[in-house]
Parts: structure tokens; C-alpha cells; sequence
């Protein structure tokens, strides 16, 4: 019979700290490639959106000018 010493599960050596780093790397090219330009996108939809929201309140405040004349007439 094999006698079982402590054996830790996490043993922290250079492979760890190698994998913290890699880890590190990872996120740092996942955010220049994909997260930025995300954000970016994102905001310009945003703003295109709350733009044409305004283009429909005018045209509202428009066509309700528009209604006033007539009835006018």
C-alpha cells in the first residue's frame, strides 16, 4: 500500500506566474481587438440614435405647424 503525502492542489511555481502573464496578455489583445471598437460602435449607434429621435420630435413640432396653418386657412 502507497503511503499519500500532502500533495497540495494548487502548488504555485514558474507555471503559474507564466500562466498569470499569458492570462494578462490575453486580455490586454482581447481589448484592442475586440472591446474598443465594440465601445466605439456602440456609442455611435447611440448617438445616430438619439439624432434621429430628434429629427422626429422637429418633424412632429413641423407637421403639427403645418396642421395649425391649415386649419387656419
Amino acid at each position: 500500500m502507497q503511503i499519500i503525502s500532502n500533495i497540495a492542489l494548487i502548488s504555485i511555481n514558474e507555471t503559474l506566474f507564466i500562466q498569470l502573464i499569458s492570462f494578462l496578455i490575453f486580455l490586454f489583445i482581447i481589448n484592442r481587438i475586440m472591446f474598443r471598437p465594440l465601445r466605439r460602435i456602440i456609442i455611435e449607434r447611440e448617438n445616430h440614435i438619439e439624432k434621429i429621435n430628434l429629427d422626429i420630435i422637429d418633424a412632429e413640432k413641423f407637421m403639427e405647424k403645418v396642421i395649425e396653418r391649415r386649419m387656419v386657412l
